[in-house]
């Protein structure tokens, strides 16, 4: 289960990278998915570790949800990029 608590965005606001933190090891294996303020997907990715880096130095300066979903179920956060 993916719960909202066992999930961490940090830093937040970021400005090239940030970490995907998750302490349930259940977790591995999810998707990631980034999506902008309009709702277009952005990035997906799977997670690989308990901590985990992405760059956005490719992204534009803006809000996006960060969303981390398995079979059974997802959790989200807002990110700021800056």
């Amino acid at each position: 289960m993916l719960a909202q608590s066992n999930l961490a965005i940090y830093p937040n606001p970021c400005i090239d990278m940030f970490y995907v933190s998750v302490t349930d090891q259940n977790a591995l294996g999810s998707e990631i998915s980034i999506t902008n303020s309009i709702g277009e997907l952005i990035w997906v990715e799977k997670l690989n570790s308990l901590n985990q880096a992405i760059a956005v130095n490719h992204f534009s300066k803006g809000i996006y949800i960060v969303k981390i979903s398995n079979n059974q179920s997802s959790s989200s956060k807002k990110l700021i990029i800056n």
